[in-house]
């Protein structure tokens, strides 16, 4: 048992073929108890050759089941040695007995050793009597072993999320209600699993669709209503740039479903049922503009969708249809969530077979005569295929470049269920193979049998016309139909139509998102770490690639206090907002990441919590630690979990090369004369100043938000040949950025800790209380000037207290040497002055700043004139 899938709703049915493969067994049956119920039991896997006999009976509810009398026990079993020999069999017993032969059977409830309530029941039964009978007496230790080990595996959410999709599916009172419930209930189980808002259609296939045939292809008939999240569920927070739009599922059964009549050639579905295989297209819009025959089961009703992934369903050997998912915010790696698709896929195949009965020409005949009440819209021959073989091979996937499995892989039918997962992660991110084997896991051992029924009855019938005109009256249902809650909206539109308002929302997301789409599912595969080039108290900084790009990475410990956690966010939120050529570009937000694998006794987590520290791996061998690699914050591994892990945020910008701190340190901006003057390259010190007060005027003004940290150390360096330095200048580090007091009436931003640069803090902000307001900023590019001027760090050598005494005291400032040009030192002096609404605004000092750049350079164009020359010190103040 110990060798089982690591996906918990595959191990349960791995579970059942390794019973009566170890040959413990003829037959196995594993049953979930939803919602604690002992009363209605879901067969999850059904395993031997009494398998078809218990799946015949997939829901057990009411009395009179061996598992809830198993469950009701005070031993917690039920054991029959003989069948033959038992008057008042167990229903699902004498089932098995009569069309399996089985003599001996068990029933164990699985519960915890200490007792409480039973998550379900493990069956087993055998040809022969007496055979769970050990030579003491009692039940042989394996079956006690295995349903401890079943107990773990029926606590994972998956499983039990299964199991209340299948419940729901087999009460509907009729197939297009088990529709309707199944497309919810899948939805609902993704929503839980992934946090992604995911539309789910089923398509359901005529008897003799692999020849001309066609599709019955359902969906939700409110546009996005299988997309979003449950009611009550917990919004995602945005994990990249921009946001996600989340409705809700409504759990009303009488809800729509639409159903749209498609011809089987030149499918999505085709394609998929013809490899054995799930098609997979990552990003819907780069297929729709790169295929020159797009399918036409991409896009239906009105439902944006941003990828998609078809999974077949087979009962036994033959196809009835298939489940998509469609995820509705933003492209997605299927790959990355295959575990999650592998976990509720199975069993449904059977629970819709079981509704359906066999029998799909009823759905299509509701279908037309719904379609036959439209007065402009008439059947045409184009709903079936002219062409025998199914239409064209491979149309509907074969032609996308970025989304479809390729040609000439199709595996064989019927894989293993245990192959399933590595047979899917061989495959290409865009074509997991071999997932149409996760629909047969729980299908019955014998072919699928024709038989006709009413699965359709009690349906009603209505249509529903898109666009300005009215809708009509709903149709007469069939005769012989009864009473429903269920409701079936037929879209009558062509069978090779693509939706034209599914293909507008989803390219206008494509064009609004531009080349920031949203990461909320994708895993970090896009992001490649390399060296690491800093750190400090905020994190640390590593070298890398973005989709291809150089980019830096700034992992930061998600900090426990608010305040710093607020740092943290507000930075995030300002770089995924502002866009200026002099601010560090973002190229993703990543937050709630955990380390993928966390070296040897968590030496990555205490390294990476720790920043100031050295990392523990560099300091035991003297090599650099390797880079970490992340993952993101897995359903059930958050706050409250038993084993909460280490989380961080990785903020993804431009690579920069080093800061203007140390562009001053290796003298960009000076030389020193034989006479032991240093010159200063004027031109060069305003052509940065003017780019740093740019950024600052773009924030005040256009983003009405106060940066609060200017300093050499938070301007970076980008290297850049057009200009003369070689570089341009980034503004960095927006941890200590206020949003501004934006209306008269508004509530300021209050200066509550003097948090900052104690060298660049105005003297407003030693008071605690005092507003915050853009000329903190103003006060901060005065020394600023002064230090990219001077060459020299302000008040270098002076305490905390000394400089507190200076700046707020006695107004102290630093001094600037001879030969400073005087329009420079007047800007400067002007900026540091005591009072806040005595300094210029940020654009009046670009406007200072370009004057005396004109100034230069028509001196320069005239004669060379004399270097600007001091020998500063710089604790000095006037």
């Amino acid at each position: 048992m110990a060798m089982l899938s690591t996906n918990a709703r595959l191990a349960v049915s791995e579970a059942a073929d390794l019973i009566v493969e170890e040959g413990l067994a003829d037959v196995a049956g594993i049953l979930a108890f939803v919602d604690g119920n002992v009363d209605c039991g879901v067969l999850l896997a059904a395993s031997g050759i009494g398998a078809g006999a218990l799946e015949a009976d997939a829901l057990m509810s009411g009395p009179g089941w061996s598992a809830g009398r198993a469950a009701c026990a005070a031993c917690g079993r039920v054991s029959i040695q003989d069948c033959a020999a038992e008057l008042d069999l167990p229903r699902d017993v004498a089932r098995l007995h009569s069309e399996a032969g089985i003599l001996s059977f068990e029933a164990i409830a699985i519960r915890a050793p200490g007792g409480g309530a039973a998550l379900g029941a493990l069956l087993l039964g055998a040809g022969r009597a007496c055979s769970f009978t050990s030579p003491a007496g009692g039940l042989p230790a394996w079956v006690d072993a295995a349903a401890t080990a079943l107990l773990q595996l029926l606590r994972h959410g998956s499983v039990m999320g299964s199991a209340s999709t299948l419940r729901a599916v087999y009460q509907a009172p009729d197939a297009v209600a088990a529709i309707g419930a199944m497309m919810q209930g899948v939805s609902h189980f993704m929503w839980r699993a992934t946090n992604c808002s995911m539309a789910v259609r089923l398509a359901v296939i005529s008897d003799d669709a692999m020849g001309p045939g066609e599709v019955l292809l359902f969906e939700a008939a409110t546009a996005g209503a299988s997309a979003s999240k449950p009611h009550g569920a917990r919004k995602r927070s945005d994990c990249s740039i921009g946001s996600t739009p989340s409705g809700r599922l409504s759990s009303d059964p009488g809800s729509e479903v639409a159903v749209r009549q498609l011809a089987f050639g030149g499918t999505l579905l085709e394609r998929a049922l013809k490899l054995n295989r799930a098609v997979t297209i990552h990003d819907t819009t780069s297929y729709l503009q790169n295929s020159p025959h797009p399918a036409p089961d991409l896009f239906s009703h009105s439902t944006p969708v941003s990828s998609l992934a078809v999974v077949p369903m087979f009962v036994g050997d033959t196809p009835i249809g298939a489940l998509y998912f469609c995820p509705t915010a933003a492209p997605v790696d299927f790959g990355n969530i295959k575990d999650d698709i592998l976990g509720v896929v199975p069993g449904l195949a059977m629970a819709l077979d079981s509704k359906l009965q066999g029998n799909t020409a009823q759905l299509s005949s509701m279908v037309a005569e719904a379609r036959t009440s439209w007065p402009l819209r008439k059947p045409r021959s184009g709903f079936r295929s002219s062409s025998g073989g199914g239409g064209r091979a491979g149309a509907g996937g074969s032609s996308s470049s970025d989304g479809s499995v390729p040609d000439g892989a199709a595996d064989d039918q019927g894989a293993p269920l245990a192959r399933l997962s590595d047979a899917w992660s061989q495959s290409d991110s865009d074509g997991p193979p071999t997932a149409a084997a996760a629909a047969t896991a729980a299908a019955p051992r014998a072919p699928r049998a024709d038989r006709a029924g009413a699965g359709c009855e009690g349906a009603r019938v209505t249509t529903q016309r898109h666009g300005p005109a009215a809708a009509e009256e709903p149709s007469a249902a069939p005769a012989g139909a009864q009473s429903s809650s269920s409701k079936l909206c037929v879209v009558p539109m062509g069978g090779r139509k693509l939706h034209t308002e599914s293909m507008i929302k989803a390219l206008q997301g494509e064009i609004r998102r531009g080349r920031r789409c949203s990461l909320e599912l994708c895993f970090v595969s896009d992001l490649v770490i390399a060296d690491e080039i800093g750190r400090g108290g905020f994190g640390t900084v590593y070298s890398g690639s973005w989709r291809h790009s150089p980019a830096a990475i700034k992992v930061m410990a998600a900090r426990p206090s608010g305040d710093e956690a607020v740092a943290d966010a507000m930075e995030m939120a300002v770089l995924s907002t502002v866009h200026h050529p002099h601010i560090v570009q973002l190229y993703a937000c990543l937050p709630g990441m955990v380390l993928a694998d966390d070296g040897t006794d968590g030496t990555f987590s205490r390294s990476l919590c720790n920043p100031s520290a050295a990392p523990a791996a560099a300091a035991a061998s003297g090599a650099p630690a390797p880079p970490p690699s992340f993952r993101r914050l897995l359903p059930g591994e958050g706050e409250g979990a038993p084993q909460q892990p280490a989380t961080f945020n990785l903020v993804v910008m431009e690579l920069c090369s080093g800061s203007l701190r140390d562009a001053v340190s290796r003298g960009a901006f000076h030389q020193r004369t034989p006479e032991g003057a240093v010159a200063v390259n004027m031109d060069g010190v305003v052509e940065v100043l003017l780019d740093v007060a740019t950024a600052l005027q773009y924030l005040h003004d256009s983003a009405n938000l106060v940066h609060r940290d200017v300093k050499l150390d938070n301007v970076l360096l980008k290297p850049d040949a057009s200009r003369a330095l070689g570089f341009t200048t980034k503004l960095s580090d927006f941890g200590l950025t206020k949003v501004l007091q934006s209306t008269a009436g508004g509530n300021p931003a209050i200066n509550m800790t003097g948090a900052g640069t104690i060298t660049h803090l105005a003297p407003e902000l030693f008071n605690a209380g005092s507003e915050i307001t853009s000329a903190v900023d103003a006060y901060a590019f005065g020394i600023l000037m002064w230090e990219l001027f001077s060459g020299k760090m302000a008040f270098q050598g002076l305490s905390r207290e000394a400089i507190m005494w200076g700046v707020v005291g006695h107004n102290k400032r630093p001094t600037f040497p001879p030969g400073t040009p005087p329009q420079f030192s007047e800007l400067a002096g002007r900026c540091w002055l005591r009072s806040p609404g005595d300094r210029p605004a940020m654009a009046e000092v670009v406007v200072s700043l370009r004057e005396l750049r004109a100034q230069q350079r028509a001196h320069l164009a005239q004669a060379a004139p004399p270097p600007a020359a001091g020998t500063h010190d710089p604790a000095r103040m006037h």
